[in-house]
């Protein structure tokens, strides 16, 4: 065996320095069984953070230093100390949201893919904003006027405006949308009546005919499904007596300003032709949507 001798002043590899020194003395404080003592855990990490200083792909260089102090500052700022599933700051509910969402970047049958968001998309276009029932004494009708210039009573049920008497109501539609049933209200069933809706120019679009009075209360009448682009409609009925009774506004005042009008006819004709508009009622009818029509 031969050994080769340094040269005097030389740096050995094994040389015993003051900062290797300090490195035995926190290794002595870690054998001896105190809070950092060195444990088969603390190895592992220490054999981790060893590959990190060697200098592979993983090297902990002062780039990912700096990275990391910003990520520790982000972390206490967003998660305070103490921080639990009790706490209102991570609470269960919102665990479950995570878990919800890892499912969806999984892949998995709920997953949001682009073609799925295009859909979400589509869907934000086609849902309706008008209410599913466009009332005759509602926003999209009488409502405003009634409400500015009216008599401001409550809807009661009334007798009919007369036999052989339709009225016509305005509203507006501000979606294109489809509709396939009107609404109203009976008190006493008496006779028949007709209802259906007509255009601006007041021709009709949709009708049920001559059809028996429905029984007494809320009544849903059934109508072709109709196409409404956005516009002015008229929503009508007519009865054939005045012995029925009605959910209505009575007394109002200024119907003919607001475009509302009856004329003598029954069932509903093909053309309107406005008639007169004082003192009768206004009945309390319906328009009810179906579905958004792109």
């Amino acid at each position: 065996m031969s050994f080769t001798i340094p040269p005097i002043g030389a740096a050995l590899a094994s040389d015993y320095t003051g900062a290797r020194a300090a490195l035995l003395d926190r290794l002595s404080l870690l054998l001896a069984g105190g809070a950092g003592q060195l444990t088969g855990a603390n190895a592992a990490l220490l054999s981790k953070l060893s590959l990190l200083g060697a200098g592979g792909a993983g090297e902990l260089t002062a780039a990912r230093a700096v990275l990391l102090d910003r990520l520790d500052a982000a972390i206490s700022t967003t998660a305070p100390a103490g921080s639990a599933l009790s706490t209102a700051t991570w609470t269960g509910a919102r665990a479950a949201f995570l878990d919800r969402m890892a499912l969806i970047a999984a892949g998995g049958a709920g997953e949001l893919t682009a073609a799925r968001a295009v859909l979400l998309d589509v869907l934000s276009t086609r849902i309706p904003t008008m209410p599913l029932v466009i009332s005759s004494i509602g926003e999209y009708a009488l409502g405003p006027n009634i409400a500015a210039n009216g008599n401001a009573t409550a809807p009661t049920l009334a007798a009919w405006m007369g036999g052989g008497r339709a009225g016509y109501i305005p509203f507006r539609v501000e979606e294109k949308i489809t509709v396939a049933m009107m609404v109203l209200e009976v008190g006493t069933q008496l006779g028949n009546i007709s209802m259906g809706i007509y255009n601006a120019a007041l021709a009709l679009l949709v009708t049920t005919g001559a059809i028996a009075c429905p029984a007494p209360g809320f009544n849903v009448v059934a109508i072709a499904p109709t196409v409404l682009n956005p516009g002015r409609y008229y929503m009508a009925m007519s009865g054939n007596n005045g012995g029925m009774t009605v959910r209505a506004l009575a007394g109002q005042t200024g119907q003919g300003l607001w475009g509302y009008f009856y004329e003598n006819v029954h069932p509903l004709p093909a053309n309107a032709t406005p008639g007169a508009s004082a003192s009768v009622i206004i009945p309390v009818i319906g328009v009810s949507l179906t579905a958004a029509i792109v």
